[in-house]
């Protein structure tokens, strides 16, 4: 199923399955990255959600939180959908509890960035050592620095264009 959805979906999917032994509290107030469908397989779980927040890399993800916006119990058979950045928590009721999420992962600008930038970190001329230098030299190293990237600019213009980004996405999707 899941390399299925990944397939058809065109993004990396994942799937956790959770047990959860009677009133038993699972993580503490977090959000996730990814995007979350939880299906309730067996007894029931309740689920606190709060406001969405904007998160970036090195966002802690266990936080405090206020009152919640929504308390759903959630059945065997039922779907819940948590997107990413929603802080939420949950605990089994008066039975074990067994859901199964289904984990979506987007690809963002910043993986796209970061694949480029490993491909511009493997330039010759950015892998050359920096000459000693004291404080009084930084003149010199910022004119080089310019030429430098002016550099790697030039010999890698074609990192942006279609089919290296094809190649891009291929890779962040698997």
């Amino acid at each position: 199923m899941r390399l299925k959805l990944r397939h058809d979906i065109g993004l990396p999917v994942e799937a956790y399955l959770f047990v959860s032994p009677p009133r038993g509290i699972g993580l503490s107030p977090h959000f996730d990255y990814e995007h979350a469908f939880v299906t309730q397989m067996y007894g029931i779980k309740r689920w606190w959600l709060y406001p969405s927040i904007q998160v970036g890399a090195g966002t802690e993800r266990f936080i405090d939180v206020a009152d919640p916006v929504a308390v759903v119990d959630l059945l065997p058979g039922e779907l819940l959908y948590i997107p990413s950045g929603t802080p939420h928590h949950a605990q089994a009721l008066d039975d074990t509890s067994i859901h199964m999420d289904i984990c979506v992962y987007t690809i963002t600008w910043r993986d796209v960035l970061g694949r480029l930038a490993e491909k511009i970190f493997n330039h010759p001329v950015v892998t050359a050592d920096i000459p000693m230098v004291d404080s009084s030299c930084s003149r010199n190293l910022s004119t080089k620095l310019a030429s430098i990237l002016s550099s790697v600019c030039d010999s890698q213009r074609g990192l942006a264009d279609e089919a290296s980004l094809d190649q891009i996405l291929r890779e962040l999707i698997g």
